[in-house]
């Protein structure tokens, strides 16, 4: 089962360089060793590591493999993963305890990623690895579109994935975008719609059972209100959001604590937004601790904003101010 060829090659390495899957998962069964070297010093999974991807071969072959175990040229799986820039098998060998701080000649995994234009996965899978996050999650907050982009095109559902909070992508994102207060970019706003799209496609195609019922998560509408990005707000929208969902802090708030989407775009004096809000049906009359959003209105100076909603009450048959 261990014996080897003239090079040091066993039958395990041979079929894990030729990306024989089944072949290696019967040899692994059967006691073959994952630990062996060559005569160069390559192991099964080194050798596995090709341009042609080899995700599959690589979660067969980490287990029970020394990790950062070096060839004679001071190679480790990941230096070689990096090289190829196959990322799945990066981020399998991260996850797997992968040093990221490895060098070989004086040049850091790093800094050979960086050179690649994968540093920033690499920040990422070393997150999801530390502060245990899922992958999505980890990657927003880098504000990168192709980073997300990419994410989100090889890691199968990661859209439904949630923080330690209950929070998706999303919300993530947005929460970041206010947090850091500077302003909402050309690229914020794609990440955003993208996100939007993504979250609303799984929705389509998921099946609607009670487990699906329970972790459906409601587009966070109060929150895009808060960019104050009339476009945001129409996306989600479109996507489904409801306009007359309160945002309630933590399950303690009493409920005239509640803001809703249209209180808080009339409150910032966001009149585009109110514009939109009041053609999707917004309610008028919802009161919270500071009042109605025509109150909020009136109370922070924005007259635009009053106007509308005034005339609103008028149409419903309220013309009281």
């Amino acid at each position: 089962m261990n014996c080897s060829d003239q090079y040091g090659n066993t039958p395990l390495m041979a079929c894990a360089q030729r990306g024989y899957y089944d072949m290696s998962r019967i040899l692994i069964t059967n006691k073959a060793d994952v630990n062996k070297v060559n005569n160069v010093g390559d192991t099964a999974l080194l050798l596995s590591i090709t341009k042609f991807g080899s995700a599959d071969m690589a979660r067969l072959l980490v287990l029970g493999s020394k990790v950062n175990a070096k060839n004679n040229e001071g190679y480790t799986p990941l230096m070689k993963a990096v090289d190829v820039g196959d990322l799945e098998v990066i981020h399998i060998l991260i996850l797997n305890g992968a040093d990221v701080t490895d060098s070989k000649g004086g040049e850091t995994v790093m800094e050979k990623a960086n050179k690649k234009g994968i540093h920033l996965f690499l920040n990422v899978f070393t997150d999801c690895k530390i502060l245990k996050q899922p992958t999505l999650i980890a990657a927003v907050k880098y504000r990168d579109l192709n980073l997300i982009q990419t994410v989100l095109s090889y890691e199968d559902g990661c859209i439904d994935q949630r923080n330690s909070k209950g929070e998706t992508a999303l919300e993530v994102f947005i929460d970041l975008i206010l947090s850091e207060k500077k302003g909402l970019s050309p690229e914020d706003k794609r990440i955003i719609n993208l996100l939007i799209l993504k979250e609303y496609n799984a929705r389509k195609i998921s099946t609607p059972n009670k487990k699906n019922q329970r972790r459906a998560k409601k587009l966070p509408l109060v929150k895009a209100v808060q960019l104050g990005d009339v476009d945001i707000v129409k996306w989600m929208c479109i996507a489904g959001a409801q306009v007359n969902d309160p945002d309630i802090t933590s399950k303690s708030t009493p409920l005239t604590n509640k803001w809703t989407p249209l209180m808080i775009a009339a409150k910032e004096g966001f009149f585009e937004i109110v514009e939109l809000l009041l053609t999707k049906d917004a309610d008028i009359e919802i009161k919270g601790a500071e009042g109605t959003a025509l109150d909020l209105a009136m109370s922070h100076d924005h007259l635009d904003c009053a106007k509308l909603l005034i005339e609103r009450k008028a149409r419903n048959g309220n013309p009281e101010a």
